[in-house]
């Protein structure tokens, strides 16, 4: 699926927990096929594994989410712009929670037919291993994209059409949404099965993209 633009951010608390580092990328992401492989694992997740649904707050100064991805969309910021401050609220939202101890915020924004999205994620990292060039194994950070649960996908296109009329917003998973939600400043809409069936899955017409 092509991709527009794609960074990722680290953060990470103290020992202490009572402050936060912040690891940040001036500038996206270079078009490579690992980025690729790794937003499109990433699009089938939220495709297969969405549990739900919901639109922006109105409230923008509460949170301001919205307003920067419009500023965004607008051309008026850029995406490092967008998600530096994205992971600046964040941090300071997570920094309230005690199991979340480090992570890696993940912004992409894609586009699947004529279909635009972006996604926010916050990443973990596993314990995995390699192999070398000599044919030694060795311990190897990874990405765990197997344990997705604070992530979101904003379906642009129908946010910028239709406003209010259809859920754009999806989430992985519900249970453990906030602060994650209240980052997003995303509220939560009724899915009816009937209603969010003919929604939310990818537009008739990308499957074949």
């Amino acid at each position: 699926m092509p991709i527009r633009n794609c960074i990722i951010h680290c953060f990470e608390k103290s020992a202490e927990g009572a402050s936060t580092q912040l690891y940040l990328r001036d500038c996206v992401l270079p078009e490579s096929n690992v980025v690729s492989r790794m937003v499109s694992d990433f699009h089938k997740r939220c495709d297969d594994s969405a549990k739900a649904w919901g639109f922006f707050r109105s409230d923008q100064n509460t949170y301001p989410l919205s307003r920067w991805l419009q500023e965004y969309v607008d051309g008026d910021i850029d995406l490092a712009g967008f998600s530096q401050a994205s992971i600046h609220r964040l941090s300071n939202l997570l920094s309230k929670s005690k199991p979340f101890q480090q992570g890696h915020l993940l912004v992409a924004h894609c586009s699947l037919g004529m279909t635009e999205y972006l996604y926010i994620a916050v990443l973990q990292l596993r314990n995995g291993f390699a192999v070398t060039r000599e044919l030694e194994v060795i311990p190897s950070l990874q990405l765990d994209l197997n344990r997705l649960r604070m992530a979101a996908r904003i379906n642009l296109s129908l946010w910028e059409t239709d406003g209010e009329s259809a859920p754009y917003i999806s989430f992985i998973d519900r249970q453990s949404q906030v602060p994650f939600a209240e980052f997003i400043g995303c509220e939560e809409a009724p899915c009816l099965s009937t209603r969010c069936g003919q929604i939310l899955p990818t537009h008739t017409g990308d499957q074949n993209e």
